[in-house]
């Protein structure tokens, strides 16, 4: 797994456009990754005048270390250590650079948060911790906290007028948790909207009933000292005992109060891999094909892959948040994990709709209904009910 997430690391840092910005004086307010390497950002300014006041936030993914041996490993590569960190970055998507592949956003101001301390941001224990000969530092939150001060001092971020939260995978889940404490931190009068993508991972035993996922990022939430202080306060406050199940989307998706627009897969790769059929070895040559249904994968396989789209429908649709009409949703039925920061963010439509005109008609209201609701796989081949699932 963590062999992957430095895959599509990489990828996420192939296209080279924005500088790397290292927070000054970060080591000495505590804003280290978990190798105490100093916090750091990917700076793109707007392109042109009248976007000089319009932001792009967008976290990096990467997965998370589940336990202190793996984030002493972590700590040794570009997930846990910002010196390794290439000069130049962008992303495609939402935070393109490039007219043609982002025309609404792509003149805005973008700084992009890549990803090492190992918690989507949400860490903070004061001491750090000894791993043999390593010292770890858990103080995601201290990084993001750093940033969005240094933007302030240096950037003029204290007078945007439009922020757009966005991240992918661990990254789209630090957009959940940190939705409603990066609202704080904008102008009163500034128009605030999060767009968090493939990161409502469920809190959910494999399909056998054994829980291995959850109780993976539980320990994350005790082992970084995760608190109301560091994800939303509401939900932590709400929930006193299993706070630490704020750390998953879903749970904290009932308390965000601002306008949030989630696109994810509900046959999202990673997690039909990591936690649905996580540990069964029948699935593997189902889940090693480039994409789902696949000759290798069963009928019974394939409706299992159905209920667990099913249960995060569900969990999404009856959340209160998303009766609100100031939210929306893209839900497609692709097996995919990401693919909307690249191909899909165009390519990709449900009932003709893409997911960047409906970004777009979310952001700016240009209309009623901002729910866009894909189809689940037939019992019968090709299963797969989307076209655009290439």
């Amino acid at each position: 797994v963590t062999v992957m997430w430095l895959i599509v690391l990489t990828f996420f840092l192939s296209v080279l456009t924005a500088p790397i910005v290292f927070v000054p004086d970060a080591e000495n307010i505590g804003a280290v990754c978990l190798s105490g390497s100093p916090a750091a950002y990917y700076w793109d300014p707007a392109k042109s005048a009248d976007a000089s006041n319009k932001w792009i936030i967008f976290f990096y993914g990467g997965g998370w270390c589940y336990d202190e041996k793996e984030c002493a490993q972590r700590a040794l590569t570009n997930l846990g250590d910002s010196n390794l960190w290439p000069t130049d970055a962008d992303v495609p998507g939402v935070s393109s650079g490039e007219a043609s592949v982002n025309p609404y956003f792509w003149n805005w101001n973008k700084v992009n948060l890549v990803y090492c301390d190992g918690a989507s941001w949400a860490g903070n224990r004061d001491q750090p911790i000894t791993v043999g000969s390593q010292k770890l530092y858990f103080r995601g939150h201290k990084i993001l906290e750093s940033i969005l001060m240094d933007l302030k001092k240096r950037r003029n971020f204290d007078s945007a007028t439009d922020v757009l939260v966005s991240g992918c995978s661990a990254g789209g889940l630090a957009a959940f948790l940190h939705a409603d404490y990066i609202a704080t931190q904008v102008p009163a009068k500034a128009t605030y909207k999060v767009f968090p993508q493939s990161g409502n991972f469920e809190a959910l035993p494999n399909y056998q009933d054994r829980q291995i996922y959850t109780d993976q990022m539980l320990n994350v939430y005790r082992m970084q000292n995760v608190s109301a202080n560091t994800i939303n306060s509401d939900c932590v406050r709400s929930l006193p005992s299993h706070s630490d199940y704020c750390i998953f989307a879903p749970f904290t998706y009932q308390f965000i109060k601002s306008p949030i627009f989630i696109s994810n897969s509900l046959y999202d790769s990673w997690q039909l891999d990591n936690i649905w059929a996580v540990d069964i070895p029948s699935f593997n040559a189902c889940l090693s094909q480039p994409s789902v249904p696949s000759s290798k994968c069963t009928a019974e396989q394939l409706s299992i892959f159905s209920t667990y789209a099913k249960l995060m429908l569900h969990q999404i649709t009856s959340n209160p948040t998303y009766q609100s009409k100031q939210n929306g949703v893209f839900l497609h039925s692709c097996f995919s994990h990401c693919r909307t920061i690249y191909d899909y963010y165009t390519s990709l439509k449900i009932n003709g709709m893409n997911l960047m005109n409906a970004l777009r008609e979310w952001y700016t209201d240009a209309n009623a209904n901002h729910n866009h609701i894909d189809c689940i796989w037939s019992k019968e081949p090709p299963y797969s009910c989307n076209p655009d699932c290439k």
